[in-house]
């Protein structure tokens, strides 16, 4: 079903579908097929927060006038800072016994006082 809109005592028929209760039908667009779609003025002021949410999701929504197209949503790409290699060199280190294990009094603080029994890989079921 289609939206009908009355202008100026004219029957207008948006190609914005509708669901049964007379909203934007929200699975409309999901097939790669409908991935622009138009909408009136007065939907897109009514449904702001619903196109930006498809907007979002990569669809990309052109705002009509009395048929003839005035606006379009598209999302915009977030601006990344270029971090340049090395611009770290020198602040940063790693020791040299960074893997090795945890001394066992560590331990028995993750574990709540106690270690619990090692089980050799051979004797583990996979």
């Amino acid at each position: 079903m289609h939206g009908i809109n009355k202008i100026r005592g004219e029957m207008e028929v948006s190609n914005f579908p509708l669901d049964s209760e007379g909203d934007m039908d929200l699975a409309y667009g999901l097939s790669p097929y409908f991935q622009c779609m138009e909408v009136n003025v007065h939907q897109a002021k009514t449904h702001l927060s619903r196109l930006l949410q498809r907007v979002a999701n990569g669809e990309e929504v052109t705002i009509v006038r009395a048929g003839v197209p005035v606006a379009k949503l598209v999302a915009i790409e977030p601006k990344t800072k270029v971090r340049p290699l090395g611009m770290d060199r020198g602040r940063v280190w790693v020791a040299d016994d960074s893997n090795a294990p945890l001394p066992d009094e560590l331990l028995k603080m993750f574990y709540g006082g106690e270690l619990p029994p090692i089980i050799p890989v051979d004797d583990q079921k996979l």
